[in-house]
């Protein structure tokens, strides 16, 4: 565990790439199947293009036991047209996974960075709890018994707004209260008793991410203290070459998250290499592979969600000078990369170690 650094995933991982250079996906093993032997769920972030798309529609059929639809779930997507809640994108989704066997996972019920362009600045509490509490109720309703898990709360830490309880200053936490984590878990719950609800945030296996892990272990402490109806915490694990990771800490965190009786995702995994540096696809697959090592090993490990399946769909290349960014296991042309075997590779060790890791 611990830092990792261009040398030592590059020596610990080399020998499992062995994946020839365009290889095509009928001449490997799916990842499903290898995810369900590990005792795991592994998915995938989907867009429109899912069905728009018969090769990357065939890919996710192949490999992925679940879904998340990447923005068509979030408050001002189903809202953009006025505060009514559009709802095709609800059942359109629905009808896919049931048809075809996948679990899905809703992302996100309450992030301040999809709040729709008509919700009021100037809020006063109970008008922000009625509008919050309304839409959490709305939509978790409208999948009751349907959804596996919904990220009810997203990135709603932030160590550098200097708030005591790391948490981060927006608009919901101005105009409800600190409280406002609980009560949007609480409507979630009483929408749908069966679901999974899971806290999501970023940073929290970076090698810059003890504040924020530590923030995080606070408010789910708190939440787990109150009795609030919270399963598990997702790790989005948007990785990059050379920042690093800090697997120690990472294992601490989730250790932590076990002992209260909750699950870990990893939620929205990818890895950037913006600096090209010679064989990016063999770099990045490295990463994986050094990063995985070290999740497959945690016992309360539930899913491994990649943030979107091929290259062809990753939000990071639409960031400025991104364009060439190789993130995700299938390239442009659905063709699996080096990284999809460090994904195999590291669903097989998890299910070679699965019973010892669960007992």
């Amino acid at each position: 565990m611990g830092q990792i650094n261009r040398r030592s995933f590059l020596a610990v991982s080399a020998a499992a790439l062995t994946l020839p250079d365009h290889a095509s996906s009928t001449e490997l093993p799916a990842l499903g199947p290898l995810a369900r032997a590990a005792g795991l769920e592994f998915g995938s972030a989907v867009g429109p293009w899912l069905w728009r798309e018969a090769d990357f529609r065939a890919a996710v059929l192949r490999d992925c036991t679940a879904i998340v639809p990447e923005y068509e779930w979030k408050w001002d997507y189903l809202t953009r047209a006025g505060r009514r809640t559009d709802l095709e994108p609800i059942r359109r989704y629905l009808a896919f996974a049931e048809k075809n066997g996948l679990a899905l996972r809703g992302h996100t019920l309450v992030w301040h960075g999809a709040m729709p362009h008509w919700y009021p600045a100037a809020a006063d509490r109970q008008e922000a709890l009625t509008l919050m509490t309304g839409h959490v109720t709305d939509l978790v309703g409208s999948a009751r018994g349907r959804v596996r898990r919904w990220d009810v709360v997203n990135e709603a830490i932030e160590p550098a707004d200097g708030e005591p309880d790391g948490l981060r200053r927006t608009p919901l936490l101005a105009q409800i209260g600190r409280d406002y984590i609980e009560i949007a878990f609480r409507a979630a719950a009483a929408a749908d008793p069966t679901a999974r609800l899971v806290y999501n945030d970023y940073g929290l296996g970076a090698s810059w991410g003890a504040a924020r892990r530590d923030a995080v272990l606070r408010l789910v402490e708190h939440l787990v203290e109150r009795g609030a109806p919270i399963h598990g915490v997702g790790v989005q694990s948007h990785l990059a070459a050379g920042d690093g990771y800090d697997g120690d800490g990472l294992a601490v965190f989730a250790a932590r998250l076990r002992e209260m009786g909750l699950e870990i995702l990893v939620s929205e995994l990818d890895v950037s290499d913006t600096a090209r540096r010679g064989a990016p696809d063999r770099e990045v697959a490295a990463i994986y592979a050094h990063y995985l090592a070290t999740v497959v090993e945690i016992p309360n490990l539930t899913a491994i969600h990649t943030w979107g399946l091929s290259d062809r769909h990753s939000w990071i290349r639409a960031k400025a000078g991104a364009e060439n960014e190789r993130p995700l296991p299938y390239d442009r042309a659905m063709r699996p990369k080096p990284a999809w075997e460090a994904i195999a590779g590291a669903l097989r060790r998890r299910a070679a170690e699965h019973g010892r890791l669960t007992s």
